[in-house]
Order: C-alpha cells, then sequence, then structure tokens
C-alpha cells in the first residue's frame, strides 16, 4: 500500500526514464525503466503517448522526460514529453559495413 502510494504521487510529475524497448505485451506501447526501478522486482513506466510526433523513433538505451499520467496496478503510464539522449550508433561499425560493401560491389563489377 506504501509503494502504491508513492507511484500515485508520481502522477502529474516528469520524470526522467531510460527506454527499455516495444512492451512484451504490443509494439504500441514502449517501455522504460525509472532510476530506481529494479527490472523484474518493481514495475515499469509505460509509454502510451509519444505526443505530436509519432514518428519518433526510441531505441533501447536513450534517456528521455515523460509525464506519468496514470498507475496501472504496479506500472506507471506516461506520455513522452521529448528524448534527452539518445544512443549513437558505432560510427567505426559503420564505416567498416560501408568498406565491406564497397568491396563487395568492387569485386562484382570486376567481373
Amino acid at each position: 500500500v506504501q509503494r502504491q502510494d508513492k507511484l500515485s504521487g508520481l502522477i502529474g510529475t516528469q520524470v526522467q526514464v531510460m527506454i527499455e524497448g516495444a512492451a512484451p505485451e504490443t509494439e504500441l506501447l514502449i517501455q522504460a525503466r525509472l532510476p530506481t526501478q529494479a527490472q523484474e522486482i518493481d514495475g515499469r513506466v509505460i509509454i502510451n503517448d509519444l505526443g505530436p510526433d509519432e514518428s519518433i523513433v526510441l531505441s533501447p538505451g536513450d534517456m528521455a522526460l515523460v509525464e506519468i499520467t496514470e498507475l496501472a496496478q504496479q506500472d506507471l503510464v506516461a506520455k513522452l514529453i521529448k528524448v534527452t539522449r539518445a544512443v549513437k550508433p558505432s560510427m567505426a561499425g559503420l564505416k567498416i559495413e560501408f568498406k565491406e560493401a564497397a568491396e563487395i560491389r568492387h569485386g562484382r563489377s570486376s567481373h
């Protein structure tokens, strides 16, 4: 009961979360976690509203600012406010892929 009261107190507040990816129930929901939520022990944050930019892409590891809108059992439901830190792909990995692709194309064109 005390935990529920603490979670209910977050409704209407903006908090920082880490994006984990699509929720297991449906890819229409994004699963995230507060720094205080332990995996498989505590609830999670479910983002069900991406705001005006529905085309936004969230990646696991991104940090985002969300507004908590409701409590669903142990889970908090939230609306995305903004991505505060996006995970950047490794440029080194991209360079290797481009180099290999160029070699394959070159190899094919020389036949």
